[in-house]
């Protein structure tokens, strides 16, 4: 553990976020992660972010020896869904990888387990009904429960989180966040929200879980 989170009993809150791929150069996840990092809340827990290429590969090597190195009290990864309006908080994540277009490594994942002998399907860890009761409803903030996570590397950060989370036994999930305006602009995109509200919301779904915790 961090020698920073001796003082007192700050805990961490591990926040995960993607690099570029393919044409999104500015990924909004990783934006995110980035102004959320350092956050402190209530004085009992901070927000420690890492940023992960889209690899298949680095994210097996990297996710587990992340979660070891933070000891976290909750782990919440984020994506980016290109055509996404909302955020959506993914209710599962599925041991399976299968995408055609490579990732940053250049590798095609042909129906492979991301986890070998992992369980087929891994739930949030997230207390879904308060998140949206409290930030869709109370916050009038824009976040929906889903179940379109897809195979590519934003599935298997889920199913690593859910898996990490379970382990643990602390609140964990993945939120699939849409472009940010700027970024919907660079790359002709439709749905767009402003970054400061996909911001808002990630740190109400982070307040709420924590409510649970």
């Amino acid at each position: 553990m961090r020698e920073e989170y001796l003082d007192g009993n700050v805990r961490s809150i591990l926040l995960t976020g993607f690099s570029f791929f393919n044409k999104y150069f500015y990924n909004t996840s990783e934006e995110v992660a980035g102004i959320l990092d350092g956050w402190r809340i209530n004085d009992e827990y901070i927000v420690r972010s890492h940023v992960l290429p889209v690899s298949l590969e680095k994210l097996r090597e990297l996710y587990p020896r992340i979660v070891e190195e933070e000891e976290p009290a909750m782990i919440l990864s984020l994506g980016l869904a290109p055509r996404l309006g909302e955020v959506a908080l993914e209710l599962v994540a599925y041991n399976a990888a299968y995408y055609d277009t490579p990732d940053v490594e250049g590798y095609k994942a042909g129906f492979e387990p991301i986890i070998e002998g992992g369980d087929n399907v891994l739930e949030t860890r997230l207390p879904v009904k308060r998140v949206v009761e409290r930030c869709r409803h109370g916050e009038m903030l824009p976040i929906r429960p889903s179940v379109s996570i897809g195979t590519y590397l934003c599935n298997a950060a889920g199913y690593l989180a859910h898996l990490y989370s379970a382990k643990l036994g602390v609140p964990g999930g993945f939120l699939h966040l849409p472009p940010h305006t700027d970024l919907a602009l660079k790359a002709s995109l439709s749905s767009h929200r402003a970054l400061w509200e996909i911001v808002e919301t990630v740190r109400c779904v982070i307040k709420a879980a924590l409510m649970e915790a």
